[in-house]
């Protein structure tokens, strides 16, 4: 049958019975592949979240500063937040310790930020480091010059140990290298990233490295511990130590590391401050000078204050910042409810459960970052008002982003299931085939329930003109689902 002839069909077909004349045949272009593909990963893996609200008060004494850097650098106020609570983190971290419910804990935090590109990641990471990164380099001189001199000194004339190194930041470390960056440097250090894609894809997260990786950050978060014993270096025991990291990376690149199981099972992402800002609106031309700002400024100078106490040479002895009496009682109150939201069947932190578990712990400590920026001397009910508020921020950013992890990981199955399809012959294939040669882990269940989705969105349909019948991928107004969205249209460079 000619093309023309073909055509006549399919538009005969359609006019009789509403649907479009498949055939046995169809052949699917490289370029085919490329806009099925990017379009399924718009719709199923890249669908708008929603998303809670960020209050800039419940930074308390760190609003004016992110507010600041939102407003000049036309960015998200979550975003801005983010940077300048992790900066003061590592600011305060060497100063005190907080008194939780469980103990006395450092002022570390992991915070995770996930932006695309151009909506203000690089230019809030500098706007909130520059004063920790001015005075590393001030000390780097210095260090370099007393190294030298030590090398050159006779061994009888100099100390037996070389003088410290000064680095208080690192923007990219597998944990060997934070290991021994502890041991010849500060016992406060911290990891910063606004491309963490490079920390979350490097060698250190490599599937046969990141549960060690994982395991070991875990014990920095919990105790300020690194226990190794290696045959080549020997026993390596540090105690006391202080790390605080900030990582902020795009959607596409954070997806496969968040709803990676190792993470979640050995609770690695449970320890994350998490935000996902609002996209960015399109900025308008006008400069942004952060040394030009009196909040900016006030917050360089209190960091520049705060950080002579990375040089000591340890954080054992450091002292705590009690709860008050009435910061005691909120946190007991917000405990109980957590408590209560994650183990009771319902609640709503169910399937978050190991993240609401730590949340009160991480109010504690976001609160004790606020009173230590402010010289307090105890933790008062504002402090941990403001903590509690910043940690529900996170706990439902993260039941946005995979609360129901059964739909997330069905849409992720149905994407590389429709990613095998486009690129078998003729891009169709049996529901037996489906289950000998598709992607694993295949049974009829998961099989079922991805071509279902793929089907409602239009992605697939069935031909039953063919023996046995088939699935074949096609565009999806051809499919019978929902149509794209003119924005949809937009991303996969179509006019809207």
């Amino acid at each position: 049958m000619s093309a023309q002839i073909e055509a006549i069909a399919d538009r005969i077909e359609e006019r009789l019975h509403g649907k479009k004349r498949h055939g046995k045949k169809q052949s699917l272009t490289e370029a085919d592949k490329v806009w099925l593909l990017k379009a399924a990963e718009s719709r199923l893996l890249n669908s708008p979240i929603d998303l809670p609200e960020y209050s800039a008060e419940a930074l308390g004494p760190l609003a004016p500063v992110a507010r600041a850097i939102a407003d000049g650098g036309q960015m998200d106020i979550a975003l801005a937040g983010q940077s300048v609570l992790g900066a003061a983190a590592l600011c305060t971290q060497a100063v005190v310790n907080v008194e939780t419910l469980t103990g006395d804990d450092p002022l570390v935090l992991y915070l995770l930020s996930i932006a695309d590109s151009g909506d203000g990641k690089t230019l809030a990471e500098n706007a909130a480091l520059a004063p920790i990164r001015h005075y590393q380099r001030e000390r780097t001189e210095a260090y370099k010059a007393a190294l030298r001199d030590w090398k050159q000194a006779k061994p009888d004339d100099r100390d037996e140990e070389p003088p410290r190194a000064p680095y208080l930041l690192m923007s990219d470390a597998t944990i060997e290298g934070i290991r021994r960056s502890f041991m010849e440097g500060s016992p406060s250090q911290g990891l910063f990233s606004s491309e963490a894609a490079v920390v979350l894809t490097g060698y250190g997260m490599q599937p046969e490295h990141k549960a060690k990786t994982a395991a070991e950050l875990n014990a920095l978060w919990d105790r300020g511990e690194i226990s190794v014993t290696r045959g080549g270096i020997g026993r390596v025991q540090l105690y006391d130590r202080r790390l605080s990291v900030h990582l902020m990376i795009q959607p596409s690149a954070a997806r496969a590391a968040l709803f990676d199981d190792l993470f979640a099972n050995i609770g690695f992402w449970p320890r994350f401050l998490f935000a996902w800002p609002q996209p960015a609106p399109p900025r308008k031309a006008k400069g942004f000078r952060p040394d030009k700002d009196p909040a900016i400024g006030q917050f360089w100078r209190r960091c520049a204050q705060l950080l002579p106490a990375t040089e000591r040479e340890s954080c054992d002895d450091l002292p705590t910042l009690t709860l008050s009496n009435a910061a005691r009682r909120r946190i007991e109150t917000f405990f109980e409810g957590l408590e209560r939201s994650a183990k009771l069947a319902g609640g709503r932190y169910e399937q978050i459960k190991p993240f609401a578990l730590r949340a009160s712990q991480q109010a504690c400590r976001i609160a004790g970052v606020l009173a230590a920026y402010e010289d307090a001397t105890a933790v008062s009910e504002a402090h941990i008002d403001c903590g509690i508020r910043l940690a529900t921020y996170s706990l439902e950013s993260w039941r946005a982003a995979f609360g129901d992890r059964d739909a997330a990981e069905n849409a992720r199955r149905a994407y590389r299931l429709f990613e095998w399809l486009v690129n078998v012959r003729n891009g169709a294939a049996t529901e037996t085939d489906m289950l000998k040669n598709g992607p694993k882990p295949r049974s009829r269940s998961i099989r079922d329930a991805a071509t279902a989705l793929l089907h409602a969105h239009g992605f697939i349909d069935l031909d039953a003109d063919q023996k046995p019948p088939k699935w074949i991928a096609v565009r999806p107004e051809e499919g019978g689902g929902a149509n794209l969205t003119p924005g949809e249209r937009g991303e996969l460079g179509e006019t809207p």
